[in-house]
């Protein structure tokens, strides 16, 4: 067996289980109704049809995704630098590659740069920052969705759409 064959069997394994399925154009739809409530956030929504255009468009790449890969939930060797382990699978679904690259870029372009380059050289196949960079403003922009607007949390999350959709829209 191929390796595309393993992982369609590996796909499908994962949905006989029960692990559930992104709809990004799905999501898109409930970030528009969010920040279509507030005025503060309906200069977000110039980029939704952006993103609704370029996710209808994406190639079908189902993966195991964690959802949820960020410093925080990974353990790393203080010594060598290696990932020991990853903890948080709440977040897990089939969903397209892409979105465990998402937080990169939070963490600058040189650095996302470096990472993707070392999964493909780990034998990934290849990433453009470009994709990465609208996968985080959608996850940016996604979070409006769950996370209430009293939160203190709340400024960081405009914060850093701000700071995403800065990059995105270069």
């Amino acid at each position: 067996m191929g390796p595309l064959a393993a992982q369609r069997g590996s796909i499908e394994q994962a949905r006989s289980l029960g692990l559930r399925s992104t709809s990004y154009l799905t999501t898109l739809d409930e970030i528009e109704c969010k920040l279509g409530r507030s005025a503060l956030l309906r200069d977000f929504r110039l980029v939704v049809p952006r993103l609704r255009d370029w996710f209808a468009a994406l190639p079908d790449d189902p993966v195991i995704a964690l959802g949820d890969i960020q410093m925080h939930n990974m353990g790393v060797d203080a010594a060598t630098g290696a990932l020991v382990g990853v903890f948080d699978f709440d977040s897990a679904a089939m969903a397209h590659r892409l979105e465990d690259f998402k937080y990169l870029p939070s963490f600058r372009v040189a650095f996302t740069r470096v990472a993707l380059e070392a999964y493909s050289a780990a034998g990934g196949p290849p990433v453009d920052l470009d994709s990465v960079e609208r996968f985080h403003v959608f996850s940016a922009l996604e979070h409006f969705t769950f996370v209430d607007d009293a939160s203190p949390r709340w400024t960081e999350i405009i914060e850093w759409s701000r700071a995403a959709l800065d990059r995105f829209l270069v």
